[in-house]
């Protein structure tokens, strides 16, 4: 079982974030996403030490890979449709209050794509986790009560 992932996708996601921030252009979120989230995992990977069967280095730079994707295309799918938005803030042109009101509107749903995004990564860790555990338990009580399905 790999308790590293859940810690690593918590980091990524964060990392995700500001690598984001530092963007002007939302075309270049993706880019930038799996750029920094690529460097975390390569700066991981220099620090680890095989110790089979426990940790295994090239299956954690694999999770964490994996983790960057999933990671970064949710980013990118909630930050599209943050910016959908901004064509309600172009109607009310004419207004400047309701033109501030909606561009705070965007601003607070990207914003708040890490921790979704982050949300989303734990619970799917979590359901692994749980499908491995009791798909273990299964197995062993298949070997120690044969016959019992």
């Amino acid at each position: 079982m790999n308790y590293f992932t859940p810690t690593v996708a918590l980091a990524i996601v964060l990392l995700a974030g500001f690598s984001m921030a530092q963007d002007p252009a939302p075309a270049g979120q993706g880019q930038n996403c799996r750029a920094g989230c690529q460097f975390f995992c390569d700066t991981i990977a220099k620090g680890c030490v095989d110790v089979p069967p426990v940790v295994t280095c090239a299956s954690n730079v694999a999770a964490c890979s994996a983790q960057c994707d999933s990671s970064c295309d949710c980013f990118e799918g909630c930050t599209a449709n943050c910016q959908s938005l901004l064509s309600q803030c172009q109607m009310g042109a004419g207004n400047p209050v309701l033109g501030i009101l909606c561009k705070s509107q965007i601003t607070l749903c990207v914003s708040s794509c890490p921790a979704i995004c982050a949300g989303q990564s734990i619970i799917s860790n979590i359901q692994q986790l749980l499908q491995q555990s009791l798909g273990g338990l299964v197995k062993s009580l298949n070997i120690g009560l044969p016959g019992l399905q």
